[in-house]
């Protein structure tokens, strides 16, 4: 496995000193190869919402940023440390006026100048139940070490963020306990101002191993589930998580510590939240994320045939916001870019169309009128209602040509707005949006932006939530299935089944995984059946798509709607070929059973023969309307 590591180069001590060594060889600072401001640029943002600042550096290749926070003391009162890292968070408890000094380092010293910043924090979080409603859930909000996150887990010096002599890269290290560690925080209670009080869980994993006392290979303690509480308080000018003592984390740096568990929260939102532990003379840093194991999850995210015209393409983005009596108001924070990801949070807009415009302009794409195009990009939603946005892209300077101007539903979570064989125009492409309606507070977040002219394989699958889908509302939500298997070698001699699981995504559809227990040579020789109790008629026509993801090639897949009791009564039985690693869309339209018979039963069997070993199939997004 790739280890990505990073080593500071020397052991940082308090103020602007730092030991000169490092992990290669080193004859001796050079006062004169000292490194220098000049031309570089730092950006510092800061969230009222949540009192968050958060500093950047550009990419430095020769260097690395010393940021220091004088609000943060040592005991001596000196400026303290805070991080060495490129981006990073720290969160003010307390409104006023805060101090940001950044100089650069190397291992001959550091940058004769400073750059200081002073940001301002509008209010103290008194009220810690906005903090809350990003942390727990009812249910509990699941959180686990962020493992393609950079730098989830480090340490330096003490009130530091956990950075400045070591930290991870963007990937697991080998060897580290807890990858599969997860935390549950619930719902609880305000305690009056500066607290919050509530529940929580702690799972160590298949392992059964938390990580303990340092980040070696060897630093890992045994431990069970448990069941615990948590505080969430203010300290000064730090927000804090005091856990119930002796509560087990993914990583814990002392038994000293574990008798009274206490991190700084330094950043948090739905899907990240950046703990630090101080413990004697470190700080630990240690990164969790709600996303479900593995990252996002499986399912169809767009289009990914053919060449996306729009692959690493940022664009400008442009707002135009009004009120209800049509005055422009201010642009709502944003952050990102089209390529990485583009989020923003609403303001309070009017509701009629075209009152929270975005525009995402200088594309640099251009298109052609005499071709046909596909398109597809991804919006998430953290309102609770379903919000109409209006999706148009269209030619640079020519508002009445485009590719649609539809309104288009989005539900809480991903949706994938997605149109095949469009009709070009000649222009650069401008993606222009339109949010009005929306709560304010809201979060939209585009992602997976996508044109490319128009490829056969490039299929839109039908709606999930579509209510005539049975799949949904009488398998899923209501009966369940039987489940079985017959597997076979290349003689036809019956082998183990597979390994089985599903659950439930967090957009309430079911992931079903399918892990071969070897290699199979031809059709109907890796058998998966769902049965089911959906009926159908012989007048009924039947609209299907689902989603498969396998981690190899799958050539001559079969999938098949039958009748429980007659293979031969079928809407369809048709071959596919499967590519690895990307959601292949499986659809068939106006299909009705093939020997005119009605079924009191449906089944629905993928068959995966001619598969290697170690094939893993994941399906999700079934699709079955009857009409």
């Amino acid at each position: 496995m790739k280890q990505n590591i990073k080593y500071i180069a020397g052991a940082l001590f308090v103020g602007l000193s730092m030991v000169a060594c490092s992990p290669e060889e080193f004859d001796g600072a050079n006062e004169n190869d000292k490194p220098s401001l000049e031309n570089i640029t730092v950006d510092v943002q800061v969230d009222q919402t949540t009192n968050t600042v958060t500093l950047a550096s550009q990419h430095l290749s020769q260097a690395y940023p010393y940021w220091c926070i004088p609000s943060v003391r040592t005991d001596d009162g000196e400026a303290d440390f805070y991080s060495t890292l490129e981006k990073t968070s720290k969160v003010f408890a307390l409104s006023g006026d805060k101090k940001i000094i950044y100089r650069v380092g190397n291992r001959n010293g550091f940058s004769d100048r400073a750059i200081e910043q002073i940001v301002h924090i509008d209010n103290s979080l008194k009220n810690l139940e906005g903090v809350a409603k990003v942390l727990t859930s009812e249910e509990g909000k699941q959180w686990r070490v962020a493992d393609e996150e950079d730098a989830h887990f480090g340490y330096g010096p003490k009130g530091g963020d956990g950075s400045g002599t070591w930290t991870t890269g963007d990937s697991k290290v080998d060897g580290l306990a807890f990858y599969d560690d997860f935390i549950n925080l619930v719902t609880g209670t305000s305690a009056g101002n500066f607290e919050y009080n509530g529940s929580m869980s702690y799972n160590p994993g298949e392992d059964g191993e938390m990580q303990f006392g340092g980040n070696g290979g060897n630093d890992k303690k045994a431990v069970s589930k448990q069941e615990s509480s948590y505080k969430i308080v203010v300290e000064g000018d730090d927000v804090l998580l005091k856990l119930a003592p002796n509560t087990n984390m993914p990583f814990i740096p002392s038994d000293a510590f574990l008798a009274n568990p206490v991190f700084r929260i330094d950043a948090y939102s739905d899907e990240l939240l950046v703990l630090v532990a101080n413990d004697g003379d470190r700080a630990w840093r240690l990164v969790l994320t709600s996303l479900d194991f593995g990252g996002a999850e499986p399912g169809w995210n767009g289009f990914t045939s053919g060449i996306n015209l729009l692959d690493g393409i940022n664009g400008t983005p442009r707002f135009w916001f009004a009120n209800s009596g049509w005055g422009e108001i201010d642009a709502p924070e944003h952050s990102g870019s089209l390529s990485e990801g583009f989020k923003f949070t609403m303001n309070s807009t009017g509701s009629e169309q075209w009152q929270a415009q975005l525009h995402i302009e200088n594309t640099g794409v251009i298109l052609s009128a005499e071709k046909t195009y596909d398109f597809s990009i991804v919006i998430i939603s953290t309102a609770e209602e379903t919000q109409m946005v209006t999706v148009k892209p269209h030619p640079a300077g020519d508002d009445n040509t485009f590719f649609t101007a539809d309104k288009f539903p989005v539900v809480k979570g991903t949706n994938v707005i997605a149109l095949s064989d469009c009709i070009g125009f000649d222009g650069e492409i401008v993606l222009t949006f339109d949010f009005a309606g929306a709560p304010e507070g809201t979060t939209f977040t585009l992602q997976n932006a996508y044109v490319a002219e128009h490829d056969a394989a490039n299929i839109v699958p039908f709606n999930y939530n579509d209510a005539n889908n049975v799949w949904r509302t009488e398998v899923e939500m209501v009966n369940g299935f039987d489940m079985s298997f017959w597997w076979a070698d290349a003689g036809w001699g019956q082998i183990d089944d597979p390994e089985f699981a599903y659950k439930e995504k967090k957009n309430g559809v079911n992931l079903y995984t399918i892990t071969a227990p070897a290699a199979t040579a031809l059709q109907w020789q890796a058998q998966n059946t769902f049965s089911t109790k959906i009926g159908a008629t012989a007048d009924d026509l039947v609209d299907f798509s689902c989603v498969i993801i396998p981690n190899c090639d799958l050539n001559g897949a079969t999938v098949k709607l039958t009748q429980d009791d007659n293979d031969d009564n079928f809407f369809f039985a048709e071959q596919v070929n499967l590519k690895a690693g990307v959601p292949n869309v499986v659809k068939f339209t106006d299909k009705q059973l093939s020997a005119g018979e009605a079924a009191d039963a449906l089944k629905l069997i993928f068959d995966f023969g001619g598969n290697p070993e170690g094939a893993v199939i994941n399906i999700t997004d079934i699709v079955v309307i009857k009409k």
